[in-house]
């Protein structure tokens, strides 16, 4: 590992964990992971930081939507008609969508903000948004270990060319799951 991640204050490696998992959740919680499997940053704090950084921004999300969100769909007339096709769904599963809707690859702001122009309670909103960061959080962070312990044994048998091919791959199938586009909706026929 490198001796400048391994010699830092792991205050300021927590506090970098809270704010890149604000832009970027899975990288960033894979990453701080993969740290906390070497010994360098303690796992159930770093899940704790995770979660956090999840639910700062997820109710960012939620609040902008609730007091803006209208304002910004009617100057937005595509993005509207998404949301008005979607929002039948949504009001129905929204509990449901703010659980599970961060595993999937676009959905990150989306859910949060559609629980906002939807109108769902604030203290419901809140308790969904810790149970499912705590949720992610865990599981994200254990897959990190389990893929930071496969990473640092090749590296330790074969070298960085191995270590790198093996997080290369590990990669790869994590995009490839989880950055799947959706199918083009079928045009219709004009005769």
């Amino acid at each position: 590992m490198s001796l400048l991640v391994e010699s830092a204050n792991p205050a300021f490696l927590y506090i970098g964990l809270f704010l890149l998992v604000m832009l970027e959740g899975e990288l960033s919680l894979l990453g701080a992971a993969v740290l906390a499997a070497q010994g360098i940053l303690w796992l159930p704090m770093v899940i704790l930081v995770a979660a956090l950084g999840n639910v700062a921004i997820d109710q960012f999300y939620y609040r902008l939507a609730l007091r803006w969100g209208r304002g910004i769909l009617q100057r937005m007339p595509r993005l509207a008609a998404v949301y008005d096709r979607a929002e039948p769904w949504l009001i129905r599963r929204r509990g449901l969508a703010l659980l599970f809707g961060r595993y999937l690859y676009g959905f990150r702001i989306a859910v949060p903000a559609g629980c906002g122009l939807t109108g769902m309670c604030s203290r419901r909103f809140a308790l969904l948004n810790v149970t499912a960061s705590l949720l992610w959080a865990v599981s994200t962070a254990y897959l990190g270990v389990l893929f930071g312990h496969a990473i640092i044994q090749a590296f330790m048998r074969y070298g960085w060319a191995a270590s790198g091919a093996v997080a290369g791959a590990l990669l790869l199938a994590f995009v490839l799951l989880t950055h799947r586009k959706p199918k083009a909706a079928a045009l219709p026929s004009s005769l």
